[in-house]
């Protein structure tokens, strides 16, 4: 009887068979640690720690790898900046308003004053506005606009007056700009300094000022800007009577990538009240439309270069119990208006450098003799000068760039490949040709 132990035992043909062949995989792969968890020369703990090794390694490397997946999704862009020094410098538009927005003359010609005086600034529960009230209420009869307030101006020292200030709507009434560009002719400035730039002396007018409109100060709210009017209220700097009043400017001319390039800018949009696009201008309409949609009407706002605008503007009840609230809303839910506003793919900035001082008395002894003022007293109430020039005849250019490409993207995944497991971008190739080919061969079809 042949004792069972003599009997031929059975062998795992499929395991013989396939040992072989991962470790002759794992001996060509660039890769240290498959080499060594496959290896039979090794022990089981020296395979385990090496295994553990390459998990967590693995694990590590799919982090990093997420992280510059998620960066790379995300589009993100630098700025290129340099300076470039040219001829010459586009002046930039300057508007200007009277903090005053209602003429009190014209009011007491209307027989209105007394109902301003009594209703503004308007109190919760005034229901009685009488004329003020009424739909068909007039503000152009007393917007601020019958006395010209510019008494002296020059320009790189060439005379000039009123005449050279385009009247426009914006949120604190009729206000002025110099060197609109309606015309399409642009003033520029081929010197630095403010004998080379725009200088004003300005009318205040306080005798004309009344509470509710002129808020706390006396002067002008000044911006500079390239083109459309900007918004009024929250933007700008302020020039106060009595003041000598010195802006230097600085220009920047900014490139934004579009959508199609990982920007955000988009070159297809037109607005419906402006010629060109802005972002300023496209908030003006923004806001335009939502006041229009809430409350039928709106705060000193019209445009007319390219098509008429045709909203009327709010009586003083709609003023105080629709506008405001809703204008609140509006400025606390501005990012509804980001995605119809992107930033322009080309846009003009100007950086202003500030200072003032007050006047000299002896200037002011000097010049109300011409000026027809009683004394240094009323002079100083009603009289502002300002000077707006370059401080060097350059501009500063901003050019958006893609940061981060697809190229980097890989550079980044075998930089992580290659310090955390040892391996490069080959090696997952490798990999992936060896799966391949069990797949192939558990099928029983020809390997290539």
């Amino acid at each position: 009887m042949i004792s069972p132990s003599r009997l031929p035992r059975k062998t795992d043909s499929s395991s013989d068979q396939e040992t072989p062949v991962i470790e002759k995989f794992a001996e060509r792969v660039s890769c240290q640690a498959l080499q060594e968890i496959v290896s039979r020369e090794s022990g089981y703990i020296r395979r385990l720690i090496w295994l553990v090794c390459f998990l967590g390694g693995l694990i590590l490397m799919a982090f990093q790898v997420y992280e510059r997946v998620t960066f790379y999704a995300g589009h993100p862009v630098r700025f290129n900046t340099y300076t470039v020094t040219p001829l010459s410098v586009m002046f930039p538009a300057v508007t200007i308003c009277n903090y005053n927005a209602i003429s009190k003359m014209r009011a007491r010609e209307l027989d209105l004053l007394e109902e301003f005086e009594r209703y503004f600034p308007l109190k919760v529960g005034s229901e009685n506005f009488t004329g003020l009230g009424d739909d068909w209420f007039d503000w152009d009869s007393v917007l601020n606009v019958s006395k010209p307030f510019v008494k002296e101006c020059t320009f790189r020292g060439i005379s000039c007056s009123m005449k050279n200030f385009t009247p426009v709507y914006t949120d604190m009434g009729i206000c002025y700009t110099f060197n609109s560009g309606y015309s399409g002719h642009r003033l520029t400035s081929d010197s630095s300094g403010r004998l080379f730039g725009l200088q004003l002396t300005l009318d205040v007018d306080q005798r004309n000022y009344f509470r509710g409109f002129a808020g706390y100060g006396a002067g002008f709210k000044v911006r500079v800007h390239a083109r459309d009017p900007p918004m009024m209220s929250n933007m700008g700097f302020s020039v106060g009577a009595g003041m000598h009043t010195l802006v230097g400017l600085k220009m920047i001319n900014v490139s934004n990538l579009d959508v199609t390039q990982w920007g955000s800018c988009r070159k297809d949009i037109t607005l419906k009240f402006h010629p060109e696009y802005s972002q300023s201008a496209c908030r003006r309409e923004c806001l335009y439309d939502f006041m229009i949609e809430k409350c039928q009407c709106v705060k000193f706002l019209k445009f007319g270069k390219i098509r008429q605008s045709t909203g009327r503007f709010c009586n003083p009840k709609e003023l105080f119990y629709c506008y405001g609230p809703n204008y609140d809303v509006f400025i606390q839910k501005k990012g509804q208006c980001k995605h119809v506003c992107p930033v322009a793919c080309e846009s003009i900035k100007y950086e202003v450098s500030l200072s003032q001082v007050p006047f000299a008395d002896y200037y002011a002894e000097e010049m109300i003799n011409d000026s027809g003022y009683r004394d240094v007293i009323d002079f100083k109430k009603n009289t502002a000068r300002l000077d707006i020039f370059f401080m060097e005849i350059s501009y500063e250019r901003r050019e958006q760039y893609q940061a981060y490409n697809a190229f980097t993207l890989g550079c980044d995944i075998g930089g992580a490949l290659g310090l955390i497991l040892g391996a490069s971008v080959l090696t997952l190739f490798e990999v992936g040709d060896f799966i391949i080919l069990m797949i192939l061969k558990g099928k029983g079809k020809k390997l290539c």
